[in-house]
């Protein structure tokens, strides 16, 4: 974001639109951010991720509502870890609740909910 809001490529001046935007950031190594971009110009929906608490300190953490993937921290035991959420179920273990994006990088819901946890 820094490069587009200061780089003298992206001025005003330049007619810079859309696609320069996301040409920039899918042009950084190994990240291509068009679809999360489009999803942030082109609908009001938001990334939701979810947490599930599938057994003592266990969790799998995924977003439902995408088909892309995003490198999003994700702190646990109390250290930050990034991990590349997507469709697919990550399975973690903590023994605190994980806590998503603590720092507000995206704009994302987060819900939460516990699976039959055994007794």
């Amino acid at each position: 974001m820094d490069k587009f809001a200061t780089d003298p490529e992206y001025i005003f001046q330049n007619l810079v639109n859309t696609d320069d935007f996301i040409s920039l950031f899918n042009g950084l190594p190994e990240n291509d951010y068009s679809e999360y971009i489009s999803m942030m110009l082109h609908t009001t929906d938001l990334p939701h991720i979810v947490i599930d608490s599938v057994a003592h300190n266990t969790y799998q953490i995924f977003m439902d509502n995408v088909k892309f993937s995003l490198p999003i921290e994700v702190k646990l035991n109390g250290e930050i870890e990034r991990l590349d959420l997507g469709t697919a179920e990550i399975e973690v273990t903590s023994s605190t609740w994980p806590a998503v994006d603590e720092r507000g990088w995206y704009l994302k819901r987060v819900s939460t909910k516990k699976s039959s946890l055994s007794s």
